[in-house]
């Protein structure tokens, strides 16, 4: 027969099972809660970097195309040879993800009047994410 002592000592070791299966349930539910907020973060990222470069490249088209200053392009410097360089921002944004990127964009013009040809290709120049 056994002994009144030990009547409860499977159920508590039962307890103390679903209480380590629980805690663990719970530890790999808040990892896979951070996995998806990280992922999330990433692809919202990615996302406003993309957009960013489109409408960069949409002022720069503009800027190579049109007679005018487009919004927020500014003059870098007067015509030296030909040659003039403008500072193209854009900003951007996705979810809650924000982005500026700015480039220097080089137009060549009419160089009848230097010595020498510019060496200088036209387009981006540079661009950094600010």
């Amino acid at each position: 027969m056994m002994d009144r002592r030990e009547h409860g000592v499977v159920l508590f070791s039962a307890l103390i099972f679903l209480l380590v299966i629980t805690l663990l349930v719970i530890g790999v539910a808040k990892s896979g809660l951070l996995e998806a907020k990280i992922n999330n973060n990433y692809y919202a990222k990615v996302m406003v970097l993309q957009k960013a470069e489109v409408l960069l490249r949409q002022q720069e088209k503009t800027l190579a195309t049109a007679n005018y200053l487009p919004p927020h392009v500014v003059v870098l410097t007067t015509q030296t040879c030909g040659v003039i360089f403008y500072r193209v921002n854009v900003e951007a944004g996705y979810l809650h993800a924000r982005v500026t990127l700015q480039s220097v964009y080089a137009k060549l013009l009419r160089h009848r009047y230097c010595k020498t040809k510019p060496t200088i290709r036209p387009g981006r120049q540079s661009w950094l994410e600010l």
